[in-house]
C-alpha cells in the first residue's frame, strides 16, 4: 500500500500536478523486532506499575534481569528504538576526516 501510494505521488510530481497523499507517506511499517520490543516494553511498565519488582518481571517474562532494568530506566519505547551507538566506534571513524574533505573538493 505504501509503496503504491509513493509510485503515485512520483508520477503525479512527474507530470507537474500536486496531489495530496491518501494517508501518511513516511515509513511507518515497523520490523517484526521493533513490534516485539514494543509489546515486552508495554507488559515491563504494566508489571511494574502493578508492583512487581524488576527481578520478578524477569523470570515471569524469561527475560534477563538488565533487559527489565534497561526497560524500567528508559522513558518512552521511541527511546529504545533510536538509541544511538555511542561508545561504540565505527570502522570507517579513522577515515572520516579524510572522506569529508575528498567530498567537500567535488
Amino acid at each position: 500500500m505504501r509503496q503504491q501510494q509513493l509510485v503515485e505521488l512520483a508520477v503525479a510530481a512527474r507530470q507537474g500536478q500536486t496531489v495530496e497523499p491518501a494517508g501518511p507517506v513516511h515509513d511507518t511499517i515497523e520490523s517484526p523486532a521493533q513490534t516485539r520490543l514494543r509489546r515486552r516494553y508495554e507488559t515491563v511498565h504494566e508489571l511494574a506499575a502493578s508492583g512487581l519488582g524488576a527481578k520478578a518481571i524477569a523470570r515471569d517474562l524469561n527475560l534477563a534481569r538488565g533487559t527489565v532494568r534497561r526497560y524500567l530506566r528508559t522513558a518512552t519505547v521511541d527511546d529504545l528504538l533510536n538509541r544511538s551507538r555511542a561508545g561504540r566506534p565505527s570502522r570507517l571513524d579513522p577515515f572520516i576526516t579524510t572522506c569529508t574533505s575528498a567530498w567537500s573538493k567535488e
